[in-house]
Order: structure tokens, then C-alpha cells, then sequence
């Protein structure tokens, strides 16, 4: 799903259930697309801020990495503040925007979209801004699985056939749990999602250990050089895999 854009492209990164790996994907693809400028990443995690600390490579670059804060002064999400951030991104150079959104952030989606505006609404910003809005639903295996499901079609029901949706799945989370995997792609199918896949490791060894130390210390391809032969290499796979 390799993107050429067309005007402004949004890319929304999201899922309501923590830790199912929605930061870890924004660092493959910033990875993927650390020399284009045309490109810029968001953190939209008022709490953690994991983007922000993972993709300190980004921040010596200029307008290449940037944080929105959706909490108003009683420290609540004002989704309306989403719109006003949309706005003035769209008036930057850059060309495509990835924002990596917190379970908070992301929790609060399906309202905006239903409760604040119709679809219609929605579609009429879009074209207002003169971009196009994708929508990116991260889904983990295990535990995760049934709230993440229960999200995904949240949000399909609220974005219908008016937006792009797209189903990421965490492979190292499915790894043991086959069945679930065989459901979420019956359920991607019956409803025409495109599916693609990320994190394809291991998990709990000493490799996928030394991958994420290398994530969380936000190094970019140079910092990757220096992991050691076989994180390197298993980091560049990773990377290649990113088709966004």
C-alpha cells in the first residue's frame, strides 16, 4: 500500500487498547522515510509521549517531528482541538503526515466521528484541507485481541465506505494464536479491508531485547548501523516490510 500522494495525506494511527504496538509501527515506517522531508510524524499521546522519545532522529530535522496535545485545561480531550491541528498542518510544505495517536487519543475517534460530525461532515473537512484522511487500525493477538476487534469495528462502522481503513496486525502478537489470526482476516475480507502486517520477530528473546533498546534510545539508520550485524539486519527487514 505504498502511498503517492495527492495533495496532504493523514495517515491516523490508531487503537484504543494499549501497547498493541501503534508507536512501534510509526518508528518502522519514520525509519522507512527518514532521508524524505516531504514526510512529517506526529505524537498524539498526551500521557507517554513514546513517539516523541522514539523518533528523536526526526527532531534535528526540520519540520519532521511534531507533538499534538487534545487536552484542554481541565486535562480532558477536546476533540475539536484535532481540527484546528489538521488545519494548520495542512498549511505546512510537507506533503504526508503519520499520526501515531495514544489509546486515549484513540478512544475518543469513533465520537468524533459520529458524535461531533457525520461522515458527510468529515468528508467535506477533507476536502476543505485539499487532503486525503486514512484511517490505520493496529490489531494485537493474545489478550489484546478481543478489545482491539471490538475497536476496529467501531471505527468501520463510524468511517463506512467514505474513508480508506486499513488493518495493520502485529505478527509477533499472533504468532501463537493462529485462530485468531484466520478470524480477523474472514472478518478484514467480508468487509473489503486491506490487510498489511509489521513487527514480524520473535518476541521475549535476546534479539527482539536489543531491537526495542535501539527503538526506545530513538535512533534512526544510523543507530541501527551500529546495533550489531544481526539487529541490523532483522531492523532492515522490518523496515522494508512497511508498505505505507
Amino acid at each position: 500500500m505504498e502511498q503517492q500522494p495527492v495533495g496532504k495525506v493523514f495517515n491516523f494511527i490508531i487503537q484504543a487498547k494499549g501497547g498493541v504496538g501503534k508507536s512501534f509501527l510509526t518508528y518502522l515506517i519514520a525509519v522507512k522515510h527518514e532521508e524524505d522531508a516531504s514526510r512529517t510524524f506526529i505524537d498524539v499521546d498526551s500521557s507517554t509521549k513514546t513517539s516523541k522519545a522514539q523518533l528523536r532522529f526526526l527532531a534535528r530535522k526540520e519540520r519532521r517531528l511534531a507533538e499534538i496535545d487534545l487536552l484542554d485545561g481541565y486535562r480532558k480531550i477536546a476533540r475539536d482541538r484535532l481540527f484546528d491541528s489538521l488545519q494548520q498542518l495542512s498549511e505546512l510544505e510537507n506533503q504526508v503526515f503519520y499520526l501515531d495517536f495514544g489509546a486515549p487519543e484513540s478512544e475518543q475517534m469513533p465520537a468524533l466521528l459520529t458524535l461531533d460530525l457525520n461522515q458527510e461532515e468529515l468528508k467535506e473537512f477533507e476536502q476543505y484541507l485539499g487532503s486525503v484522511f486514512v484511517f490505520h487500525v493496529v490489531i494485537a493477538g493474545g489478550t489484546a485481541y478481543t478489545a482491539c476487534m471490538d475497536y476496529l469495528l467501531k471505527i468501520y462502522q463510524a468511517v463506512g465506505s467514505h474513508f480508506q481503513l486499513v488493518v495493520w496486525i502485529n505478527a509477533n502478537t499472533f504468532q501463537t494464536f493462529p485462530q485468531q489470526k484466520e478470524e480477523l482476516l474472514d472478518v478484514a475480507g467480508r468487509c473489503r479491508l486491506p490487510v498489511e502486517s509489521f513487527g514480524d520477530i520473535e518476541p521475549n528473546t535476546e534479539l527482539a531485547n536489543k531491537i526495542i533498546r535501539t527503538i526506545e534510545r530513538g535512533e534512526g539508520r544510523e543507530g541501527i548501523l551500529t546495533s550489531g550485524w544481526f539487529a541490523k539486519t532483522k531492523l532492515e527487514k522490518l523496515v522494508k516490510a512497511i508498505r505505507i
